[in-house]
Formats: structure tokens, C-alpha cells, sequence
């Protein structure tokens, strides 16, 4: 016979699997981006200013504040 209990753990298997399976492939994207483009740009470019480097912009008027 097939019990509510029974449905509930095929249930969980399947969300449990769901979950195995995105992490995986998450961590896959993850480790490939940071392989072929990186998730940081230089140290020197992070100083002076994300905002400048990437967009030309300044972000609140702030730019080299410290």
C-alpha cells in the first residue's frame, strides 16, 4: 500500500536530488567564469574606483575619498 509517509520521502528525494544537482552546477559555472574571466578586477583598479574603471563614473561623488 502507498501511505501519505511514503509520498512525503519521495517528495524529499526528489527535492534533495534537486538541490545536489543545482549546487553542482553552480559550483561548475562558478569554477568555469572564474577560469576564463575572474571575479575580481585589479587591486589598483578596485582603489581607484569600480565605478570610474568600469563605467566612467564617479559613485557619490566620492572618488578617491580616502
Amino acid at each position: 500500500t502507498w501511505t501519505m509517509w511514503d509520498q512525503f520521502l519521495l517528495q524529499l528525494e526528489g527535492a534533495g536530488i534537486t538541490i545536489v544537482y543545482s549546487a553542482v552546477g553552480t559550483l561548475i559555472l562558478v569554477w568555469g567564469i572564474d577560469r576564463l574571466l575572474g571575479f575580481r578586477i585589479k587591486q589598483e583598479e578596485e582603489l581607484a574606483g569600480i565605478d570610474h574603471v568600469l563605467h566612467g563614473e564617479q559613485a557619490y561623488g566620492m572618488l578617491n575619498a580616502g
